[in-house]
């Protein structure tokens, strides 16, 4: 019960950059590939990621409904690796807490077959994250907004 009273809830905003395109179209190594807006819960060990593209005229989608992480010495990670049928996803998160940012390291491969025109999405990259901490007031705009800068920030 003291936990749940106590409950600690960050919330961060992410510009992610290509460190390596492995398959899939992407921009050049260290440009902006998306930003994450993140909702977590070090108490309960919970992440809850929305995501949304350079030049999206659209809201941030949800990319990870809520999850549970497993803590590190320097932070935490999601470790994910899921099939269902010929689809298979697998993402990777290394979060790293520092005084006052995070970042991390994200390996992702993804192989979706849609299966409204049949067509195959193919991806795996890795992506840094760096993430600046934001209050509740923030996060809830930052969810709402439809227009993006292509530098996302």
């Amino acid at each position: 019960f003291i936990k749940n009273v106590f409950a600690e809830m960050n919330y961060l905003y992410c510009i992610e950059t290509l460190e390596k395109a492995r398959i899939g179209v992407f921009p050049n190594k260290g440009e902006v590939e998306s930003a994450a807006i993140i909702e977590y819960d070090d108490i309960k060990n919970w992440i809850k990621i929305h995501s949304v593209y350079p030049l999206s005229e659209k809201m941030p989608f949800v990319y990870l409904e809520k999850t549970r992480v497993e803590n590190t010495e320097l932070g935490f990670k999601i470790d994910l690796d899921e099939k269902s049928g010929k689809n298979h996803t697998k993402d990777f998160y290394d979060f790293i807490k520092l005084e006052n940012k995070t970042i991390y390291k994200r390996s992702a491969y993804i192989n979706y077959t849609n299966p409204n025109d049949g067509k195959l999405l193919l991806l795996d990259y890795d992506n840094i994250g760096e993430c600046e901490n934001i209050d509740k007031k923030k996060y809830k705009s930052l969810l709402k907004q439809k227009s993006w800068s292509s530098n996302l920030k």
